[in-house]
């Protein structure tokens, strides 16, 4: 890369996480719902904030990624951000995924060769949905992690020729029951008509996205 080179950071201004509800002997530790990390709150302590329902957002661009959490490493799983539709693939080539703790790389490969390994430290498969979202009347580039119940009901609900006309808004969770008879909370999606300006503004957003990619 030469001094020339233009770096161009993550357009998105907030990042969210569907959570569940945890809790200890009975007290509510932590709702269901989407959270978002502010740095500066709590005093510059940093914390997780839980956005209210309906949460409504403009579908942007869908990435192909890992995360999780390795309980052999005791730490975080991560990795970059890939294109993986055919129009990208086209476009730049068919790219590799990196999975990372902390600064170690533990594989690196194309998903179908690296999953399985990916699995094995503890990662998930993850679909990094950015989406255009009014914050504070301002409408700003934001990042869904979709993994685990966030990611089945986000790959059960999405739909491209929808997303590009629509607005999705989540409107609440559902309880979901595993064979194993344990139950967790899912996110429910729904489609809302889009103006046509909201459209064209859309399209602008994106623009920063895809220079981002």
């Amino acid at each position: 890369m030469s001094r020339n080179s233009k770096i161009v950071e993550n357009p998105a201004v907030r990042t969210f996480v569907w959570k569940n509800k945890k809790e200890r002997k009975g007290e509510v530790l932590r709702e269901t719902g989407w959270y978002y990390y502010d740095k500066s709150a709590n005093n510059g302590e940093g914390e997780n904030i839980k956005v209210d329902f309906p949460l409504n957002f403009v579908w942007l661009e869908t990435a192909q990624s890992f995360t999780g959490y390795s309980e052999k490493l005791n730490n975080g799983l991560y990795s970059n951000e890939i294109l993986s539709s055919p129009e990208a693939i086209a476009k730049y080539g068919k790219q590799e995924l990196i999975l990372k703790c902390k600064k170690d790389v533990l594989c690196q490969g194309y998903y179908q060769d690296i999953k399985e390994k990916a699995k094995g430290f503890g990662a998930k498969y993850c679909n990094a949905v950015y989406a255009m979202m009014e914050i504070d009347s301002r409408w700003e580039v934001v990042r869904f992690l979709m993994s685990g119940s966030s990611g089945s009901a986000w790959m059960s609900f999405n739909n491209k020729t929808q997303n590009n006309k629509n607005m999705i808004t989540c409107t609440g969770s559902t309880e979901i029951e595993m064979k194993t008879g344990q139950t967790y909370d899912a996110p429910v999606f729904k489609y809302i008509p889009l103006s046509e300006e909201m459209l064209n503004l859309a399209d602008q957003k994106c623009l920063l996205v895809d220079e981002y990619f």
